[in-house]
């Protein structure tokens, strides 16, 4: 996938990949043993999807 801005060209490392969910709020379990994280917010039609990343199409592989 090329980078989102209409004309721009991304140079470097690939993105961060990041997933539907927004915010979530977290509950802890009755027991006390944990806790339970459930997703609140979710984008809907957005262009990239679940857990993928923008690719460079200029790679650069000097950075740590």
């Amino acid at each position: 996938m090329s980078c989102w801005i209409l004309g721009a060209t991304q140079i470097g490392a690939p993105t961060s990949s990041d997933t539907l969910y927004m915010e979530i709020r977290d509950e802890k379990l009755l027991s006390g043993f944990g806790l339970v994280y459930i997703p609140i917010k979710v984008y809907r039609e957005r262009d990239r999807g679940n857990n993928e990343y923008y690719n460079p199409e200029l790679r650069y592989e000097g950075l740590d």
